[in-house]
């Protein structure tokens, strides 16, 4: 789920659809054939200028302290880039805003066109704003292989690798969630992950009618909560939910809840980030000390048995040490 979020946060930085660049929606039906008769052309011309260019350049890094990696006037090294970047229209266009590395053409001193890396399976050019996707990875990588510049693999493995994990998280996530909600959940995701009270209120019947019991449906909530992100720092839409829906109920029930002493590690991992979160801190300020000591000690030591140093930092700050 950490993975989850930190793919959320590079994605709002570095990659945007289309579609929130454009005044007007494009009308769903008909996007993927608008987008590839406007796009098409420019692939093909992309590849001309490619083949046209007598010199090539790959640079990494912000514009000021960009590095060289690769600069060569070589034909053979220009046209095997052109065989090598093959590209897809897609479907569903989206904007990398940051690329690395970049590879620069020039033709008789001037630049003719860029094409910025995305991924290893993704690129952007300067002439269009969208990415473009890259048929054959493997032979994309392999020419920067070829030339000692092994970042373009790194960054492919390192988005593969993060995208396994993040599935690993999303089933652990939806294993975890309280029984019978999955529809109002998804419904609310839709809303983009911005609940409040009133957007809530329709999982107050389910969760009864499926844990009649009020601590049961604290410590099922809690176990959903427990079972997100590693991190505390930052939460998931659909952390939110969860997050919103615990704090529907007093902080004397939620301790309540824990009282028992089955207390699943997940339940006290949920119990320990909430206490320790921003939206607890700023609605309840004082209500840490409605805590007694033991639960504050058993919140204390799972986190500290957890290893993670920046929730370490947030636990020993809410319940002592």
């Amino acid at each position: 789920m950490r993975h989850l979020l930190l793919s959320l946060l590079v994605i709002s930085t570095c990659v945007i659809p289309l579609a929130a660049q454009q005044e007007t929606p494009i009308n769903a039906s008909s996007e993927a054939e608008q987008v590839a008769a406007e796009r098409k052309p420019r692939i093909d011309e992309l590849d001309r200028l490619i083949r046209t260019a007598d010199r090539i350049v790959v640079k990494f890094g912000s514009d000021s302290l960009t590095k060289t990696l690769f600069d060569s006037r070589k034909p053979e090294d220009i046209q095997s880039f052109a065989d090598a970047l093959r590209l897809i229209v897609p479907e569903d266009w989206r904007m990398s805003i940051c690329t690395d590395p970049v590879v620069l053409l020039y033709k008789d001193g001037a630049e003719i066109v860029s094409i910025g890396n995305s991924s290893g399976r993704e690129v952007r050019t300067s002439l269009w704003q969208a990415n473009a996707i890259i048929e054959d990875p493997e032979r994309w990588m392999k020419w920067f292989d070829e030339r000692g510049i092994d970042l373009v693999r790194k960054e492919y493995e390192h988005s593969l690798e993060m995208e396994r994990e993040d599935a690993a998280d999303r089933e652990r996530w939806y294993a975890a969630m309280p029984r019978g909600i999955e529809e109002l959940y998804e419904k609310q995701l839709g809303y983009f992950g911005l609940p409040s009270q009133n957007y809530l209120e329709p999982f107050l019947p389910v969760l009864e009618r499926e844990y009649p019991d009020r601590d049961e449906r604290i410590r099922a909530l809690l176990h959903w909560y427990g079972s997100g992100s590693k991190e505390w720092y930052g939460r998931t839409a659909g952390e939110t939910i969860a997050e919103r829906l615990l704090l529907l109920f007093q902080t004397r029930e939620i301790v309540s809840a824990l009282k028992t002493a089955d207390t699943r590690p997940t339940e006290l991992e949920g119990a320990a980030r909430l206490f320790t979160g921003w939206d607890f801190d700023q609605q309840r300020p004082d209500e840490l000390e409605l805590i007694p000591k033991a639960l504050k000690k058993r919140l204390l030591d799972h986190t500290l048995s957890g290893g993670n140093p920046e929730n370490i930092k947030l636990a020993k700050r809410a319940f002592g040490r």
